[in-house]
């Protein structure tokens, strides 16, 4: 056989392997057509290639795309070790609440603050409570604050050191009365006692009557000042004088022996707090209580801390906090730093 009859056998031949195949993917494609969905195959590919005197008809066919899907599949499953990220959970449950929140209210209507030294040393006690025991304070002199809040703004309220007639209006004062029945506790410190006693405070010529009587404070705070001693009625203000704890199942007083000695100015009440439970006495046999109204001080029964249930809040008044140096003392502090922590339900 010559070379050219070798040749177009060949091609003969590739033609009708090109014919077969043609059918056979026909054939495949018509028994697919049952199907709802098909699957487009691709048409198989012819190169020709020259291998030194013959011409060869390579018939090249691409696997079908259902085989390439399922092959990078099983890629995927057999080289895809990656981990899902996990998603950080920042809701907030519904159960959450603000943090507690403390109102120290400092107010004095006119007349000297006897009491300006002792205020930064008593904030930077509120402070350091409220940064170790996660509470927040609000400090402010503007009664004005009780007319637009309540237990939804604030847990307590300090009165620390306030003085005088601090609610001008009628407005003002039914607005505080709201705001404790709101649900607000009440701490008062020191001058707290002081404030719409009826002037019988301070009354000379030069400060004169500046506080209007106001019973609800008096029944909050248990009991209000009349007077304490003075240089001219007991040879000095501040005296030295032993404190006796009545009651150390209280935080504010469980850190107290039976007794200690303290020395502040000591407040002279117009009453013995009717409703309340007396934490601690003081001893009037171990300092001189003469006053400029009450000669003898109040007699056996002497309180000077106190804490009561007022209409379903709680209320704690503390006579000590005059000075600038009860802030540092170990003692007073921890008295007053619990009294904080227990108005606002905060277990130490």
């Amino acid at each position: 056989m010559t070379p050219s009859t070798q040749r177009s056998v060949t091609i003969i031949t590739g033609v009708a392997l090109i014919v077969a195949v043609t059918a056979l993917i026909a054939v495949l494609l018509s028994g697919g057509a049952q199907s709802s969905v098909s699957i487009a195959e691709p048409a198989p590919s012819a190169q020709v290639t020259q291998s030194g005197s013959f011409s060869t008809l390579q018939v090249q066919t691409q696997p079908s795309s259902a085989v390439v899907a399922e092959s990078a599949a099983q890629t995927v499953r057999e080289t895809d070790t990656t981990v899902a990220p996990t998603v950080a959970d920042t809701s907030i449950s519904s159960g959450s609440t603000r943090p507690k929140t403390l109102l120290v209210f400092n107010k004095i209507t006119d007349g000297r603050d006897w009491h300006a030294a002792a205020r930064d040393p008593a904030n930077a006690l509120f402070d350091q409570y409220a940064q170790e025991f996660g509470f927040e304070v609000t400090y402010t002199n503007d009664a004005s604050i009780f007319l637009s809040s309540d237990s939804s703004d604030f847990d307590a309220v300090v009165f620390h050191n306030t003085k005088n007639n601090v609610f001008e209006s009628d407005e003002l004062k039914a607005g505080f009365e709201a705001f404790i029945a709101s649900g607000v506790n009440y701490l008062g410190i020191h001058e707290a006692a002081g404030t719409h006693n009826d002037g019988t405070t301070e009354t000379t010529e030069s400060e004169p009557n500046l506080n209007n009587f106001w019973p609800y404070l008096e029944d909050l705070n248990g009991s209000l000042m009349d007077d304490h001693p003075t240089a001219s009625t007991a040879g000095s203000e501040r005296q030295n004088a032993t404190v006796n704890v009545l009651d150390n199942s209280h935080p504010a007083t469980a850190h107290f022996g039976s007794n200690f000695e303290h020395s502040t100015e000591w407040y002279n009440f117009n009453r013995i707090p009717p409703n309340a439970t007396v934490l601690l006495a003081v001893d009037e046999s171990t300092y001189n209580p003469n006053g400029w109204l009450n000669e003898g001080g109040m007699g056996q029964l002497h309180p000077i801390a106190w804490h009561q249930d007022f209409g379903g809040q709680r209320a704690f008044y503390t006579a000590f906090g005059h000075y600038a140096d009860e802030y540092s003392n170990d003692g007073v502090r921890t008295h007053i730093g619990e009294a904080v922590l227990w108005v606002l339900e905060i277990d130490s």
